[in-house]
């Protein structure tokens, strides 16, 4: 049987650091409760990170990997070496990064760690085998160790806040520690922002080095086991060691190392993310109709445009072509932002269309339309719609609105007004609600203009609103003679003149309708 290594002297343990640098393929093998003789190396890995208790593996593995069991690893000029696995984490179905110590001797580092602190002996045996005492004369620790804080945390407990003026070094004799940023819009730990400090290892020398307060929080992963040193011994003792400086240096820069991959990780997964979301701001805006629309309808003119405050939003619009005379707009508001918005957005748009193409009332498609949306509706998303059916013969709208904003008529003379909506509560909210119809006729040269929230909220610096009504003295400004495309482009602009360098906090569709007779 494989025994594991008990002496882990400093030679040993600067050795194994050496043999188990940053890059070193190694085997894994992860049966250790087979108690077979035999190395199986079961799995592939490479060695991210490298202390002087013991190292961070990269690893290729369809074996489960659990916290606190143990495993071997081996590279080639070594005999296999059984470890202890500190933290593990699964980035997909195969691949998995895990940390393992050496530093389970219970001669070393007392599993009772109660009695850690019963033997000075000990305590100085713990200390030196922290990687930033590598190489110190251990009677220099001996003689420091009456300057020294012992510090026991349990499970959960916050070592260090953000913000927190830190005067300590800390040393962490057993357990583990996570560093973790704050998540400033809940006001909570994310532990998934952050990483792990491991047995042997040190904390709060940043704070000491820069004189600033903390930047993260520090909190125990398990019960722990920490010496503390305050800041007048690490200037006034520790410091003057060269060999210590030298630790410190290299653990700073083993760190730096760490936060790059953490950073590389993470870069690569918001590339991901923005990936994923281009994908769905093309997906979305094949869904809506494509510019011109009714072509075989001359007799009207419509544009319509949806500018999204993120990539993907919950405004929409669409024009159908019903049959020969007859023409159908809408528009809508979906409530929230983003991909939710975006999917519930394509839920009402198939809706509306499956039951437009049926030709029942409006009043009738609102209600259906509704009635869909409020079932299995447990984030209790709704929409404000407005939809028009327009006979362009006769040039006669027949309309309902659901929640949704007062469409402008502009009148040939350049007369604008809000047209009357009947009563129609948001569509999603109650499964008892009604909807009634409206009608409105447009004579040569008139201009229906429908729009979302976006536009009438949109602020500037001094975090005023466009409002109603300048949008509506804006489109009186318009040349009666103006087409439709450039009526949505004009108003967009001065949208967004007036907005300056306020960024857009939510989706602006526009889409207007002028009737040629």
């Amino acid at each position: 049987m494989v025994k594991a290594i008990q002496d882990f002297s400093r030679e040993k343990r600067m050795y194994l650091r050496q043999e188990l640098a940053y890059g070193t393929s190694v085997a894994v093998d992860l049966s250790i409760n087979a108690q077979t003789e035999s190395f199986l190396p079961l799995s592939k890995g490479i060695v991210i990170d490298s202390s002087f208790g013991g190292c961070g593996i990269l690893c290729v593995t369809s074996e489960p990997i659990q916290k606190d069991t143990l495993c071997r690893i081996k590279i080639d000029n070594l005999e296999p070496i059984i470890v202890k696995i500190i933290w593990v984490k699964i980035l997909d179905d195969s691949v998995v990064k895990f940390g393992v110590t050496y530093d389970f001797n219970p001669e070393l580092l007392p599993i009772d760690q109660d009695q850690l602190l019963d033997s000075d002996r000990s305590v100085v045996m713990a200390i030196f085998s922290c990687s930033i005492f590598k190489g110190v004369d251990i009677k220099t620790i001996e003689l420091l160790l009456p300057q020294f804080e012992f510090v026991k945390l349990r499970d959960g407990e916050i070592l260090i806040t953000p913000g927190q003026e830190n005067h300590k070094l800390y040393l962490l004799l057993s357990g583990n520690l996570q560093v973790c940023l704050a998540n400033v819009n809940e006001l909570v730990i994310d532990v998934n922002l952050g990483f792990m400090i491991s047995s042997g290892e040190c904390i709060g020398e940043m704070s000491i080095l820069e004189n600033k307060p903390a930047s993260a929080y520090v909190v125990a992963d398990g019960d722990c086991q920490i010496v503390a040193i305050q800041e007048t011994v690490f200037w006034e003792r520790l410091v003057t060691i060269p060999q210590f400086v030298k630790n410190l240096l290299q653990g700073l820069s083993s760190r730096m190392r760490r936060h790059n991959e953490i950073a590389l990780e993470k870069q690569l997964f918001f590339e991901l993310i923005n990936r994923d979301l281009k994908a769905a701001s093309k997906i979305q805006s094949n869904i809506l109709p494509q510019m011109p629309v009714f072509p075989n309808h001359p007799r009207v003119d419509v544009f319509a445009k949806v500018i999204p405050a993120k990539e993907v939003g919950g405004d929409f619009f669409d024009c159908l072509e019903l049959d020969e005379r007859h023409i159908c707009i809408a528009a809508g508001d979906v409530s929230g932002k983003g991909i939710p918005a975006a999917l519930f957005m394509i839920r009402v748009i198939t809706l509306l269309r499956l039951m437009i193409s049926r030709l029942n009332s409006l009043d009738s498609i609102f209600s259906s339309i509704n009635q869909y949306l409020c079932e299995s509706n447990k984030d209790f998303m709704f929409v404000t719609m407005f939809v028009g059916i327009f006979d362009v013969n006769e040039g006669k709208l027949i309309y309902v609105n659901g929640g949704h904003n007062r469409p402008f008529l502009k009148r040939g003379d350049r007369s604008v007004e809000l047209i009357n909506v009947p009563k129609g509560m948001l569509l999603g909210i109650s499964q008892q609600a009604n909807y009634g119809i409206a009608e409105l006729t447009l004579e040569p040269e008139d201009t229906l203009l429908v729009y979302t929230d976006g536009v009438t909220e949109a602020e500037n610096a001094q975090r005023e609103f466009f409002t109603t009504q300048r949008t509506g003295e804006v489109l009186g400004e318009f040349p009666p003679q103006i087409t439709s495309q450039e009526i949505v482009e004009r108003l967009e602009s001065n949208i967004f003149v007036f907005s300056g360098n306020v960024a857009q906090s939510d989706d602006i569709t526009i889409l207007s309708l002028r009737y040629l007779g």
